[in-house]
């Protein structure tokens, strides 16, 4: 008890089930700062770094997540729409953190909320958002060139795999094989999340998927796996992450776990802290001299994820039938509240409105629903109510080379996202095709309607990209 009285944080399973989570959405924002090599690109990255440390630092301090969390959901407004998918999602759940936050502090007229009490209007949104991404991230992939192995995007990753473990066969049946297996996995995990008793399962085959995935060459994926990891264990319960806490710190120190089994858990978390900001320090140092391809995160990740998988699994195991499934862990408190799980469903149904095609959860999905035709199994056009995709340009001929090249690659693109390419080459000449005119611009400063940029809205909340005229979606992010 402090001195008002209340019960402190870190006495309570949900206490230190928030705690937890903390630790796990810093680790999660180290890794994505590390996964583009932004230590300190600007000082905003420098500001999340250095507030993702005070959280490692003091993982049960709820204000602390507070401000890490308000400097990311800054940076996504202001770098939007250069946003990837895992960091706008990540800005999502920020966004409900603060809200949650603000709201508590409002309601008891005071900055320091129980964190069982934030825990508990936090976690069942949080829990809901992820469900709502899983949702989004099968559906796209559901169309025709997902699974043709000439241009899937489950193929590429598989063969990126083999090349980076020769031991994988290297055959298109096994790849496509991967590109069914990639789908039946996304869509088995949250399905185990939404029931009570398969809910820890889920949990687990979730964070050994995604722990496999982060592994990937392709890309730093594992900032996107470990975004995930943090939110999955919201799915388990409270007395759970304790028990998987202790057996991974039991599993790390093996016999040397015996000093400091008394220490509390605040002291292990900031041990812990420590560790992972050493090794983190002693990676950045080796990127920042090294000129060479090889990312040292992914070895990194290898340890950081592969560890709290096995903690997850191990503590799953011993106490199989132990652990009591939370009675209401998708239903927010507050109807208001709905509105967060709102916005995450729309942003991900945006491809099928005929709204914007980026950031739409749509990674790495072969999906193609602009220009009026859609390589989708069963949702047609016919759903697109506005036509912001349907309104495409084909580029004939151009003085500019970016413009040019969009020609040469026989693609085409939204007319909203081809008028911010032209306004800002005010001096080049443009040969172009618009709802099957042919239209000629000796210079683009001449057509106000090329020469102006969107209004700043389109801009950030309509990001489009260029897709081929004819032929397969190749795989792209």
């Amino acid at each position: 008890m402090d001195a008002r009285g209340e019960t402190h944080p870190e006495a309570t399973a949900e206490g230190r089930a928030l705690a937890t989570f903390a630790c796990l959405w810093a680790s999660a924002t180290v890794f994505h700062l590390a996964s583009y090599d932004q230590w300190a690109l600007t000082p905003g990255h420098f500001a999340l770094l250095v507030a993702a440390g005070g959280v490692l630092a003091r993982p049960a301090a709820p204000r602390r997540l507070l401000v890490l969390a308000a400097l990311q959901v800054f940076e996504v407004l202001v770098m939007s729409p250069q946003v990837s998918n895992h960091w706008l999602f990540t800005g999502f759940v920020n966004l409900t953190w603060i809200v949650v936050f603000v709201g508590s502090a409002v309601a008891r007229r005071r900055w320091d909320a129980p964190a069982g009490e934030l825990y508990r209007q936090f976690a069942p949104l949080a829990r809901l958002e992820l469900l709502i991404l899983y949702l989004f991230v099968v559906l796209h992939k559901l169309n025709w060139d997902f699974f043709d192995p000439e241009v899937s995007c489950g193929a590429r990753f598989y063969f990126a795999q083999a090349e980076r473990f020769g031991v994988l066969p290297r055959s298109p049946g096994l790849a496509l094989a991967c590109a069914w297996l990639t789908i039946v996995t996304e869509a088995t995990i949250p399905l185990l999340l939404v029931f009570p008793r398969t809910r820890l399962g889920g949990v687990i085959l979730g964070a050994v998927f995604h722990w496999l995935i982060g592994l990937n060459p392709i890309s730093g994926f594992y900032n996107f796996s470990s975004m995930l990891l943090a939110v999955f264990v919201l799915f388990a319960p409270a007395s759970f992450l304790a028990e998987a806490l202790r057996r991974l710190g039991d599993a790390l120190a093996g016999r040397g776990a015996r000093p400091f089994a008394g220490l509390s858990f605040a002291a292990r978390g900031v041990l812990a802290a420590a560790l992972t900001a050493g090794a983190l320090g002693l990676l950045g140092l080796l990127m920042m001299t090294y000129r060479g391809d090889r990312d040292f995160f992914v070895l990194l990740w290898g340890v950081y994820g592969g560890g709290l998988t096995f903690a997850l699994g191990a503590a799953a195991w011993r106490g199989r039938g132990r652990f009591v499934p939370e009675a209401r862990a998708l239903a927010p408190p507050r109807p208001a509240l709905w509105a967060f799980p709102a916005l995450v469903f729309l942003n991900g149904l945006s491809p099928y409105l005929g709204l914007k095609t980026e950031t739409a959860f749509a990674m790495y999905s072969n999906l193609r629903t602009e220009g009026g035709r859609t390589n989708h199994l069963f949702i047609p056009t016919a759903t697109q109510v506005f036509g912001f995709q349907r309104d495409v340009v084909e580029v004939l001929e151009s003085s500019d080379p970016d413009l040019a090249r969009l020609g040469e690659r026989g693609e085409v693109l939204p007319w909203l996202a081809f008028r911010e390419l032209t306004s800002r080459r005010p001096r080049a000449s443009v040969v172009f095709v618009r709802g099957g005119r042919v239209e000629r611009a000796r210079r683009i400063s001449a057509r106000p309607e090329l020469a102006l940029s969107p209004p700043w809205w389109s801009r950030k909340l309509l990001p489009f990209r260029a897709v081929p005229k004819t032929g397969p979606q190749p795989c792209e992010h």
